[in-house]
This record gives C-alpha cells, structure tokens and sequence, in this order.
C-alpha cells in the first residue's frame, strides 16, 4: 500500500523517465536474438543504393529516384543514408538500430496511450498497452527487417503529429510539420486527417461537433492535396497507378484484404500457418469471417455510446485504408498501435475494478506474445544465418575461376515466414561471395521448411524438371513466363536449358545449392 502511496507521489515526468528505461532493458532482452541476424532479402541493395560518401550529398537522397518506383519516400532513404555513413556494412549496427528506434516508437505511442487512459482515470492502461506493443508478434517484419526503415520512421511521426494536436486540440505547426515528415516517409500518413476528424469528434471534450472537426482535420486535408498534387506534377505519375502493383484491386479485393489484416490482428502467431488452412477450407473460412463481421459489428452497436471504443476501432480502420489494397504483413505496423490499445480498453472495462483479473489477462496476453516473438526471432536468425552459408558454399565453385556467372533455376524466397531471398537476390549474392558475378534467377520457390527436398529429373528432350512434394509452390517472374509451368499448383517447373560456356547452373534443395549434374 505504501508503495502505490510513493508511486502516486513520483511527477509524471520521473515516471516517464523510469518507464523509458524499462522499456530499453526489456527491448534489449527481448530482442536480443535478432542481433544476430545477418543481412538477407534486399537489406544490402537498400543499403547500397543510400551510401553516400559525405554528408554533403545526403539531401541528393531527396530527389526521386529510378528505385522508388511508383513511390515518393524520400525520408526513409535520408535516415538510411546517415545510419550507412555511420555503419557501413556493420549489420550488428543497423539490428540495433532497429530495436532502438523500436522502443522510441513504443515511448512516443505511450504517451499518445496516457491521452486515452485519463479517459477511464486509469493510467496503468497506457502502460500495459505500449508493453504489448513493444513485443506484438504481429510486427516481426517491421522490425527485424532494416529495409522496412520507412514504416518505423512513418510510424514515430505519425505520432507526434497526433500528440501535438491532441495537446490542445488545435491545429499546430509542429503537428503540420510531423505530418508533412510522415507523408515523406510512406503513404500509410495519408490516413492522418481521417485520424484527426475522429479524434477531435471522439476525444475534444470541449466543443466536439462534426462541423469542429471538419474545420481542423481540412487543414490537414488541405496539405494531403497540395503533397499529392505536387507529387503528380514532379514526377508526373499518380500516387496509386494501374501499372502498380496493386493498382487493379477492386473493392472485393480490399474487403478480402481486410478480413487477412483484422485475422492476422487477432491471431499474429503463423500466419503462413493460418493461410493454408484458409485456403484448403475456403468455405469454412468465409462463414468464420463473416460470423467475425457480424459480431464485430453487434460489438459496435452495442458499444455505440462509447467513444474511446468508437475512436480506437475506427483508429484501426482507417490506418489499414491506404494499404487495403495489397496484403502485406509490414502494413500493419501503424494499426497494430490501435489494436493492442482497444484490447487493452477492453480488458479494463470488462473487468472494471477487478484488479486481479486485469492483471492475469495483461499478463497472459503478454505472455504468448513475448514468446511468439521471442519464437520468431530464433526462426527468422537460424535460417537467415544458413541462407548466408548455403550463398558462402558456392564460394569453392570459383576457386578455378572457369565460371563469370551463376544461373539459379529455383531460390528460397521464403521459408516459412522468414524472406530469406525474397527480394534483390543478386546484389545479396554478390556481397557475400565477395564478387561481382554475373547472377540470373529464373524461378522462387517457397518452402515450409529450410531441409525441404525439391525434385530434379530430366526428360527425353534434355528438359531439366523441379518438382515440390510438399504443399509448398514455385513463382516465375515476369520476364520468364516462356518456361513450362503448371499455373493450377505452381509445384512443377520444366526448364528448356541450353548450357553456355563459363556459366554454372544450381537448384536449391535439401538446405544447399547443387550444382547440376552434367549427366542431366
């Protein structure tokens, strides 16, 4: 009882600083495994493309480049120029990069969290909801892949955008200044004004009405134009276009999308797990989901007359919005925010005063979800470091130098969860065999297990054949589509090859790359 005297006694202020390093002791444990990452995937052409040699050039990483596409995210390449300046290729630096900027996020969502919990007059809220934040299992893209910078950067000002405003209810400079940052750093900042009408409506006690929060939120709307605007003149394309690549989804495409981002929310453990099932009981699937609609929209009825409820659900929604049309795990960094903060509500309000069940609740979710993460970084370090070795193996096929490239018929894009090559293959491989080879890739293969066995035989014609045994598939690229493939499963590949001189061809199988066997 004294103790809880003394804690009431502290200032906000030496509460904050004491919660801060809790957070840094208990992010630096929990995520410690992933220090041991090595670079994967395209961390090392993200890397590369932002190395500059002096500060001097860092605001040339402003200008629109051939790399980002259809995309403006000039921020994100800003701040990796700077960290590369500093780290190089240090990968042990930008992991903990990672974890850091992580517990600054969670420090910033808190404080936004504090706003909520004066709600209820119960500040343990805001504590409990940035403790599950900092360990949702959900964000393990997000936060233990360096290229996924963007989202963490989108994410922190996105947040001191929304707390500036919320300090006052009035529109600041310094929250048009945070959002202008975030709206260079990703389009998921696009939602922003949304997110300001519903909170000056839900949260402003003090003159709330629709016509209050139109006219604040339109200045931030008003900005969102002029940003987009400006974007179609400079670089004369729009900001979702029909060659993107996502660009041709329909609505039944972001309604689906939904239905994967609110079941990927709620259950953030296998996802991959969770979509095989899904798509081997489709029907089963879509009455599940739409019991799941049903439900939550009986749960918005019935909480109709409550704000923070209403603030928090709607917070979810429209922060998915301008990523509903492509399902990707890293989207729902920002919504994640909202999610653990409305299961927190939940837990507070339906247990009310009952101490004891609030904390085994906290404490149970808490629990697994420590552990699923914990989980994964294991999963996510061990494969990665056997995807370097396996790249490191084809090292001693270069001892006599009688080969200046390589030609993949088939990569681990993924394994699992973990996108061990999932992107930019080349420039990975290149790193680590510490040459400038010549690489072509023909086909990625995704893989449940990192031993799993893929088939290889050749036919009367000299066709060279690979073949999944297991529930997982091949993808071509575009540029290879004259190969012969079976377009029902994607587990069959045939490869017309024609063998050229100083090239050596491999397949991937059993955790190794093979070198073909002359007799096939």
């Amino acid at each position: 009882m004294r103790f809880y005297q003394r804690l009431q006694n502290i200032s906000e202020t030496k509460k904050d600083y004491f919660f801060f390093i809790v957070l840094v002791f208990a992010g630096l444990l929990i995520f410690a495994p992933s220090l041991q990452i090595p670079f994967f995937s395209d961390e090392i052409a993200f890397i590369k493309r932002n190395t500059v040699s002096g500060f001097s050039q860092l605001p040339s990483l402003f200008e629109k480049k051939t790399y980002d596409g259809f995309y403006y995210r000039p921020l994100g390449n800003f701040v990796s120029g700077i960290l590369t300046f500093f780290a190089g290729d240090n990968v042990l630096l930008y992991r903990l990069f990672n974890i850091l900027l992580q517990i600054v996020n969670t420090f910033i969502f808190f404080q936004f969290a504090k706003i909520i919990s004066r709600k209820i007059e119960n500040p343990m809220l805001a504590y409990s909801a940035a403790i599950l934040f900092l360990v949702f299992p959900g964000n393990d893209y997000a936060l233990l892949w360096h290229t996924a910078l963007f989202d963490r950067l989108l994410f922190g000002l996105y947040f001191l955008a929304l707390l500036s405003f919320l300090k006052n209810f009035k529109v600041t400079v310094t929250s048009i200044f945070f959002f202008i940052l975030a709206m260079l750093s990703k389009e998921a900042a696009f939602s922003f004004p949304f997110v300001i009408f519903i909170s000056d409506y839900f949260l402003n006690e003090k003159g709330n009405s629709v016509k209050s929060a139109l006219k604040k939120s339109g200045v931030y709307f008003l900005f969102l134009i002029g940003f987009i605007l400006l974007r179609l003149l400079l670089f004369n394309n729009n900001v979702f276009t029909a060659q993107d690549a996502h660009g041709s989804a329909g609505l039944f495409t972001i309604v689906k999308n939904y239905f994967f981002f609110g079941g990927f929310l709620l259950f953030p453990f296998s996802p991959r797990e969770v979509q095989q099932v899904l798509f081997a009981h489709q029907t089963v699937a879509f009455i599940a989901g739409g019991i799941g609609l049903i439900t939550f929209s009986f749960l918005l009825y019935k909480k109709r007359f409550d704000k923070l409820f209403w603030v928090l659900s709607l917070f979810i929604i429209l922060t998915i919005l301008p990523a509903s049309r492509l399902f990707m795990r890293w989207y729902l960094y920002l919504p994640s925010a909202g999610f653990v903060l409305l299961v927190c509500y939940l837990v507070f309000i339906t247990f009310n005063k009952k101490k004891l069940a609030i904390l085994f609740s906290l404490l149970m979710i808490f629990s697994i979800y420590t552990f699923s993460f914990f989980q994964k970084e294991i999963i996510w370090r061990d494969i990665s470091i056997k995807s370097v070795v396996a790249i490191e193996e084809l090292k001693k096929e270069f001892s006599a130098s009688e080969y200046s490239s390589i030609t993949f018929l088939t990569i681990p894009a993924k394994v699992g969860d973990v996108p061990v090559y999932q992107l930019q293959f080349e420039a990975l491989t290149q790193y680590y065999l510490k040459e400038q080879i010549q690489i072509n890739v023909l086909s990625k293969s995704y893989l449940s297990s990192w031993n799993e066995s893929i088939g290889i035989i050749s036919d009367e014609s000299g066709n060279i054949i690979l073949q999944h045994y297991k529930d997982n598939y091949f993808l071509l690229f575009d540029n290879k589509k004259n190969l012969n493939f079976d377009l029902k499963t994607g587990k069959q590949l045939s490869f017309p090859i024609k063998r050229v001189k100083g090239t050596l061809y491999v397949f991937f199988s059993n955790g190794k790359f093979h070198k073909i066997n002359e007799q096939l």
